[in-house]
């Protein structure tokens, strides 16, 4: 049996254990129980996009995964409907019609089978982003006060502004709930004491408003609880990487703390699993290892418990990820076969036998946390960014790479890193290299990149597919030509379906000893796009790329390496996409490398 079966086998076995109380956690354990069916689903979310559907749903306790069932028709019948198995929430179905209405229910999965069907959510496509409107508001919060409640929510990409309904219903919604339009996070709004409440929050922008959000619950109240507490933080024990530390900060009034916990996004107080009276900081074991655990915390005293923090997340593995100063993996000098025949990838043929020469390659993908360090002294030292980035899609564990990163923000970075590092950067504004890239948007040309110094930059395409291929000679994945069909592809073998980015590391490297290299995120890298290699910038050794565009309507630079939520096809080591470089989403990151003849380039 593989190494990575066996792995699989064991967390699927883990997941058992600690869905039957098997499983310590805060060095405690239940005693064993028998299976009991999971439920569905409580809240759905599902927005609309470019001919597409993104569904966002809150956790099931005990859960191990969840399909979704899709169809232009009402009700869905899962029968008959499309069928995404096997995922995590927020999930993007992308290919569908565009002007087109679909249906969407989620179940879950668990020891002892499949729940029945959630309720029945509805979006419609649209044939342009830009139609599109803003997807909706995430970790919905609601506070309760005397006589009124204060609801908090994360900010949505796209949105200008913000709308709040609220109802004594679970069922509110757009078309129920009393309605506040343009307000802001937080927003303390006049409710009456003594009655329960139920609150969503809609994205609005000039393409139109969001599906609702979750719902969040309050009761004002003449003596309110506390409110929850604030800056929860889940981070692995550098000691024992199995295990979790989590902390927050305390809540005025509070004399004790709830804390829950679940295997999927969206733990709540009813999905979650309670530890009731802890303390901060407290460490948490004995969840499965190499997937993302969640968090919530409450404060409670004698007048009640507060609703819940925001949500936090870890990845317990069993060792650390390598250090930083040994990150680096050496790629040898030769020749190789870029591109694929077997496919049919016009933009991947005729395939060339290139000659590369030798470097050094992240072994992983950048992390968000070396992304913030270098990015913090950069903006201390003269660089200005486009944006700040971000820890995977929205904090979903630990070890995560950075996303929502443009092309010019990555190579200024990688300018930074080097001069941080007391390295030559790679990167200038001018012919003559005199002048180190630091701000602005510069579409730089090959002349303008000191390709054999000693700092780190962007690997090229062929460099990438050399890379990215382990090894291995003109194969249709990094591990090798099986199976054939893409439809066979193992989920346990590369992030592609999760629905969100996984912490690095997780899954198995390839023949070079490199992580991701398939799935996860997206990588820059620094060729801008041509249409297929009969283009002359493809030289028989070392290509760059040509230095321009070829196409005022093709001003992309290439993406590599298939993402979290684009299927199985983009995994595949010849395929490539490009995006114009000021491009950001939570599926695109971008790896470093060195060149191989600098002492020390490999650590």
């Amino acid at each position: 049996m593989n190494t990575s079966r066996w792995m699989v086998l064991v967390m699927n076995l883990a997941v058992l254990l600690l869905a039957a109380g098997l499983g310590g956690c805060g060095g405690g354990g239940g005693g064993g129980a028998p299976a009991v069916a999971v439920s569905a689903p409580e809240q759905v979310t599902v927005d609309g996009g470019r001919t597409r559907i993104t569904v966002t749903w809150s956790g099931v306790n005990g859960a191990s995964s969840y399909n979704i069932y899709y169809a232009t028709t009402t009700p869905v019948n899962p029968a008959t409907a499309a069928k995404v198995a096997g995922v995590g929430s927020p999930q993007t179905i992308r290919g569908l019609l565009a002007d087109t209405r679909y249906y969407t229910v989620v179940t879950a999965v668990g020891p002892s089978g499949e729940s029945v069907v959630s309720k029945e959510k509805t979006a419609l496509t649209v044939a342009n982003s830009a139609t599109a409107p803003p997807l909706a508001p995430i970790n919905i919060h609601a506070d309760a006060g005397i006589g009124q409640a204060t609801v908090s929510w994360d900010t949505s990409d796209g949105a200008t502004s913000y709308n709040l309904y609220y109802g004594t219903s679970a069922t509110v919604s757009k078309a129920t709930g009393t309605k506040i339009t343009g307000v802001t996070s937080p927003r303390t709004q006049g409710l009456s004491s003594g009655t329960t409440y139920y609150v969503i929050v809609t994205a609005v922008s000039a393409a139109g408003e969001s599906a609702d959000s979750f719902y969040a619950m309050t009761t004002p109240s003449a003596s309110p609880p506390p409110i929850a507490p604030t800056n929860l933080q889940a981070a692995l024990d550098p000691l024992d990487p199995t295990k979790v530390v989590l902390t927050w900060t305390a809540s005025a009034g509070a004399t004790r703390y709830n804390l829950y916990y679940g295997n999927a996004w969206g733990v709540t107080q009813a999905s979650g699993t309670a530890i009731n009276n802890v303390s901060s900081p407290y460490s948490a074991n004995g969840f499965p290892l190499n997937k993302a655990a969640f968090f919530v915390v409450s404060a409670a005293n004698a007048t009640g418990e507060s609703s819940t923090s925001h949500q936090a997340a870890a990845t317990p593995r069993a060792a650390a990820v390598i250090a930083a100063n040994a990150r680096m993996v050496s790629i040898p000098a030769g020749n190789f076969l870029f591109g694929d025949s077997s496919d049919g990838l016009a933009y991947a043929l005729p395939v060339k036998n290139l000659a590369i020469s030798g470097f050094c390659m992240d072994r992983y993908e950048t992390t968000y946390d070396l992304w913030k360090t270098v990015h913090d002294w950069a903006i201390a030292n003269g660089y200005v960014f486009d944006n700040t980035g971000k820890l995977g899609a929205d904090g979903l564990g630990t070890d995560m790479p950075v996303t929502t990163i443009s092309w010019y923000d990555t190579v200024k970075w990688l300018n930074a890193i080097s001069e941080m590092g007391g390295l030559t950067p790679a990167y200038y504004t001018d012919l003559a290299q005199s002048t180190v890239y630091r701000t602005g948007r510069v579409n730089l040309t090959n002349a303008m990149v000191n390709w054999t110094g000693n700092g780190y930059r962007l690997p090229t395409e062929a460099e990438w597919e050399k890379a990215a291929r382990g090894g291995l000679a003109a194969n249709r994945w990094s591990w090798g030509n099986d199976p054939a069909s893409l439809g066979l592809v193992d989920p346990n073998i590369a992030n592609y379906n999760e629905g969100r980015a996984t912490s690095v590391g997780i899954y198995s490297p390839n023949g070079y000893g490199l992580y991701d290299m398939a799935g996860n995120v997206w990588e820059w890298v620094w060729n801008w796009w041509v249409d297929d290699y009969n283009h002359a910038s493809v030289v028989a050794s070392d290509p760059l790329g040509p230095d321009a565009p070829i196409a005022v309507d093709k001003d992309f630079r290439v993406r590599r390496g298939g993402g979290y939520a684009y299927g199985v096809r983009y995994l595949r080591n010849a395929e490539r996409m490009g995006r114009v470089p000021t491009y950001i989403a939570t599926y695109f990151g971008f790896r470093s490398i060195r060149s191989a003849n600098i002492p020390g380039a490999c650590p």
